[in-house]
């Protein structure tokens, strides 16, 4: 396969999302598969939800906690639990991953297979993201450090006359702003470099982490400005795109949002103090409407979120399918055998 530029990629990514998930369209297979985009992508991550009556967690409130052996225990059992929770959570992502990676090259949806398949190369690139995040977490650590130790060297160094020194605050705050910007681009370009360069020798070839690693470091080697390209495009068109699809959609889903947030507030005060069987239609009416706002926002990532996820993953493949010969081979295999089923399928038509 020729290798495309990252600039050249992006409308045959276009394309080739929308054969996945709009010829043929079916609601099933599409909400399926857009909902396995946006978790493997992290799509849904970017919908935050805010409440005005959060309950302040502070050290007052903390240490009004009678630390019994029970306490102590139950504490560390959720601790415990919302971490295995947390790496289960995040090696599925990773496992969904592949998944999609294996339905867009073959050209797929069924994905209970891909799921099956995958599961050594899951673990091992779990494995890896771990350590690759313990030691961003361990430069995160430094520079909070140094952010610590500048704030008290800012507020105890002062001028003879005993003022405050702009000098010496410029002059240690702004290595730390540096080392924070260090550490955010280092962790972006791991992120990147593990999905889109690593993952597909591990899913092809079986390889190890090491080996994955090692190919896709000698193939950025090989073409630095062009990854470096790559790299910029892939932070700043998903964006671009995300902000257009939402001021698209932005009138619909203000409108449907007010109805359902009127309809809601409307309700709830005509009812404010019912009792009886009047409280009990209240709170069974907010029960609904909260299960329709939940369904509204999880069907909004979907409709916006699907296709950009897609597309995403979509343009990592065809742009690194010009520089892994594997990746483009299958491609090519791909599609020569989708435009066989369509010929066959047009063929045996009617006359």
């Amino acid at each position: 396969m020729e290798p495309l530029s990252a600039s050249q990629a992006v409308l045959p990514a276009i394309e080739r999302t929308r054969q996945f998930l709009f010829e043929p369209f079916r609601w099933g297979s599409y909400l399926k598969l857009a909902t396995i985009a946006c978790l493997s992508e992290g799509i849904f991550e970017t919908i935050h939800y805010s409440r005005n009556d959060r309950t302040a967690i502070n050290a007052a409130s903390l240490s009004e906690i009678q630390w019994t052996p029970e306490v102590t225990a139950w504490t560390l059992f959720a601790v415990i639990s919302g971490l295995g929770l947390s790496f289960l959570f995040y090696y599925v992502i990773l496992r969904l991953r592949f998944v999609l990676f294996h339905c867009l090259v073959h050209r797929t949806r069924e994905i209970r297979g891909a799921w099956e398949l995958y599961g050594r190369q899951s673990m091992r690139l779990f494995l890896a993201n771990l350590l690759v995040w313990v030691g961003i977490l361990l430069l995160c650590l430094v520079m909070v450090g140094g952010l610590a130790l500048t704030a008290f060297s800012v507020l105890t160094l002062k001028t003879p006359s005993d003022k405050f020194d702009p000098g010496v605050f410029f002059i240690l705050f702004l290595p730390c702003l540096g080392f924070a910007f260090f550490v955010a681009f280092l962790a972006i370009a791991a992120e990147v470099t593990l999905h889109d360069f690593v993952l597909p020798h591990m899913a092809i070839e079986n390889a190890s982490f090491r080996a994955a690693w090692k190919a896709a470091r000698r193939a950025i080697a090989a073409e630095k400005e062009t990854f470096f390209s790559y790299f910029i495009l892939r932070l700043l068109l998903p964006l671009v795109a995300f902000l257009v699809l939402l001021m698209v959609a932005a009138i619909p889903l203000l409108f449907i949002g007010w109805i359902l947030w009127t309809s809601s507030t409307g309700f709830h005060d005509m009812l404010d103090d019912a009792i009886g069987v009047m409280a009990v239609l209240r709170v069974f009416l907010a029960v609904v409407f909260g299960l329709i706002g939940a369904v509204f926002a999880v069907g909004t990532a979907m409709g916006l979120g699907g296709p950009l996820a897609t597309w995403m993953r979509s343009y990592a493949i065809l742009f690194y399918a010009g520089r892994y010969k594997a990746l483009g081979e299958l491609l090519e295999g791909a599609a020569a055998a989708e435009a066989d089923r369509v010929e066959g399928t047009a063929s045996a038509g009617p006359a």
